[in-house]
């Protein structure tokens, strides 16, 4: 239940981040760049402490490791 709360939430975060940066930039794909980047950023930060949680002691970057594999590598080769 909690993954589909955020997902929406998510969902809106980027409605709304677009819409701004829709009225603030005239250009069609830079309002597009920002309010991905900005949504996956959210999506990643809701989902490591409301989402996925989970007890770790000692501190992995093996999730944002697999985050920037994932995500940010496919929106950057996008273009």
């Amino acid at each position: 239940m909690k993954y589909i709360f955020w997902g929406v939430t998510t969902t809106i975060v980027y409605l709304i981040v677009r819409l701004i940066s829709m009225k603030i930039f005239d250009d069609t794909m830079l309002p597009v760049l920002i309010s991905q980047t900005l949504t996956i950023i959210f999506a990643f930060v809701v989902n490591k402490l409301f989402v996925f949680t989970t007890k770790q002691k000692a501190c992995s970057f093996s999730s944002s490791d697999s985050f920037g594999d994932g995500y940010l590598w496919p929106e950057l080769t996008s273009f």
